[in-house]
């Protein structure tokens, strides 16, 4: 802690562990200016409080805003995975009906596969008489 000049009002300042030791005796300039110097405290701890209480505010509306989106986006992923497994639902079966129409081809195609060989036999023995 500082030495004062004698005559004059000592401005104390201390860490938070040391002892308060007062050379000088206690005066009403002294007491005022504690009294002020607390008033001064009081204010700062009110505005930091105050400061406090609109960041902790602001903070409590911003994760408001996160879990409003973050539910909407949960909503709209679910609604769009229940849409992506209808359709594929239905391209599924509408494939499954192809498969089924083109089981007469499957039978076209092996008869179409005779009468070409049956023609390449009836070319053969008509060009080699």
């Amino acid at each position: 802690m500082a030495e004062a000049e004698p005559g004059v009002a000592a401005i104390v300042t201390l860490d938070p562990t040391e002892k308060l030791q007062v050379n000088q005796p206690v005066t009403p300039f002294l007491l005022q200016y504690l009294e002020d110097d607390a008033q001064r405290l009081a204010a700062n701890m009110a505005n930091l409080m105050g400061m406090l209480g609109a960041n902790v505010h602001a903070m409590s509306g911003i994760t408001k805003e996160y879990v409003e989106a973050h539910r909407m986006a949960t909503e709209n992923l679910g609604e769009g995975v229940d849409l992506c497994i209808k359709q594929m639902s239905s391209l599924i079966v509408k494939c499954n009906e192809i498969s089924e129409n083109m089981e007469p081809v499957e039978t076209l195609c092996a008869q179409i596969r005779t009468i070409k060989k049956t023609l390449d036999v009836l070319e053969n023995a008509a060009s080699h008489p």
